[in-house]
């Protein structure tokens, strides 16, 4: 730019510059806001890598049956999915060396997972669809679901699921501009089991890129809007994650629960006492009482958690690693007082992304 026509400019608009200062030093200054643009940017490369390799597995699909008589999920497990050689995982906290998997016969990119023991379905988020199978079938026991509508071929990015409790498996649809700020497509699916209808929670709120679900003792559904809570900083357009309720009969009622700054959430779960637990990419924070708690005052052995289940005695499972970070996988515990057990690792979590906690029929 010309001297001169940059001189006339600043004449011109005499408070811009010291407003871009303010945020440049605010952004240099404040570990915090440092932090969460980095974190900002590893987050947008992980979404687009997924984007690239499910647009790359898009014409190689074939829906056929699976074989799941290898799985047999017991109260107490955890189960994971993994893009490597497309297995789904039953991890034995108590015997990791009794790791069992199962070849899926079909391709896909494995985000979030869920298991509902009543019904014996496992359902796994697969950025374009979501696959349900039914454990324990060896015919007609795949399902693949892709968002409603006359036109629709492919949600824009399932990033999540969860079994409602109520004959529903929730999806949460971060849309086909992830991470983009100013435009709210996202959307939050239920589909009903026994109809096979979808209908949309929270219709008239404006989602950005609803990504995690969990849901409380109450049978209460929650899910981590990403970009959809404050500015970060006034430099840039970049945003905080906030939290939302769905309660109800019906699924009705939404409420925002959580919209200031501190949360990105990469995993997100509810315990008993009703804390929220979440990971910061490494990072783990708690929300009580709606206070936001680090409580770790030092570094975790954490290099991308993905998935987090909270168990009832204020412990939680953590699955840590994604390629964009790191192609090494750990399963670990960790309690609220920070104290930290590495359960596995290596070649048998391979790619592993997504972690459901294994109940007791009808609970």
């Amino acid at each position: 730019m010309p001297r001169a026509l940059l001189v006339a400019l600043l004449v011109a608009s005499p408070i811009a510059l010291p407003a871009t200062m303010t945020a440049q030093t605010e952004s240099a200054t404040n570990p915090m806001v440092a932090a969460a643009l980095e974190r900002r940017g590893i987050l947008r490369a992980d979404d687009r890598a997924a984007q690239r390799a499910d647009r790359r597995l898009g014409a190689k699909r074939a829906i056929t049956d699976l074989d799941l008589r290898r799985l047999n999920p017991e109260p107490g497990e955890l189960l994971s999915a993994t893009e490597k050689r497309f297995r789904a995982l039953e991890l034995h906290v108590e015997d990791p060396v009794g790791v069992k998997a199962n070849k899926v016969k079909t391709s896909f990119v494995a985000r979030g997972v869920d298991f509902d023991s009543t019904t014996g379905l496992l359902a796994i988020a697969a950025v374009s669809r979501v696959l349900l199978f039914e454990v324990g079938k060896t015919r007609n026991n795949l399902t693949e679901l892709v968002a409603p509508g006359d036109l629709a071929t492919s949600f824009g990015f399932a990033n999540d699921v969860l079994f409602d409790g109520r004959g529903g498996l929730i999806i949460v649809d971060q849309g086909a501009v992830v991470g983009g700020q100013t435009v709210a497509d996202g959307r939050v699916w239920r589909y009903d089991l026994e109809s096979g209808e979808f209908s949309q929670l929270a219709p008239h709120k404006e989602l950005f890129n609803p990504k995690l679900l969990a849901r409380d003792t109450s049978g209460n559904v929650y899910f981590v809007d990403g970009d959809g809570g404050p500015l970060i900083t006034t430099l840039f357009t970049d945003r905080w994650d906030s939290i939302w309720r769905i309660t109800g009969k019906n699924l009705a009622k939404t409420k925002q629960v959580w919209n200031r700054a501190g949360v990105q959430a990469t995993a997100f779960d509810i315990d008993a006492a009703g804390r929220y637990w979440f990971a910061n990419l490494a990072e783990l924070a708690l929300i009580v009482a709606g206070t936001l708690r680090l409580p770790c005052g030092f570094p975790l052995p954490f290099e991308f958690v993905t998935s987090l289940v909270a168990d009832k005695n204020g412990t939680a499972f953590v699955l840590d690693g994604a390629d964009v970070k790191t192609k090494g996988r750990w399963l670990y515990s960790v309690d609220i007082e920070c104290a930290t057990n590495e359960i596995l690792s290596g070649k048998k979590l391979s790619g592993a992304r997504g972690l459901a906690s294994v109940g007791v029929a009808g609970s």
